[in-house]
């Protein structure tokens, strides 16, 4: 769902005014062992179609994040927040929900 809903759920969100945060992410090596399963994380999402990530050096991540402990990290730019059926039940927009709901189930995400 990911890679498909990324952009569909923003340019949604744009369109109908559903609520969204676009923070991205750190996926985080505490440790010297885990920096292989980053690389490994890394080249499936890669293969998989997410062109944004990009392994972090610790200097690079704390950076982005001083308060985060560890060795490495994936950053991932485009991960983001988003409740659109909540934010649509709570404006009472039961048509935005099904028009979303659609359009997910119409590229097969869900």
């Amino acid at each position: 769902m990911c890679v498909a809903g990324n952009p569909i759920l923003y340019e949604l969100g744009e369109r109908y005014g559903i609520g969204y945060r676009r923070l991205g992410k750190l996926i985080v090596a505490t440790n010297d062992e885990e920096t292989g399963e980053l690389q490994i994380l890394l080249d499936r999402g890669q293969r998989n179609g997410v062109e944004s990530l990009k392994l972090l050096s610790k200097r690079e991540m704390k950076e982005l994040e001083p308060n985060v402990e560890g060795v490495a990290a994936i950053l991932s730019p485009s991960t983001g927040l988003s409740i659109p059926k909540l934010l649509c039940s709570q404006r009472g927009q039961k048509k935005r929900v099904e028009d979303l709901t659609s359009t997910l189930f119409q590229f097969g995400i869900h």
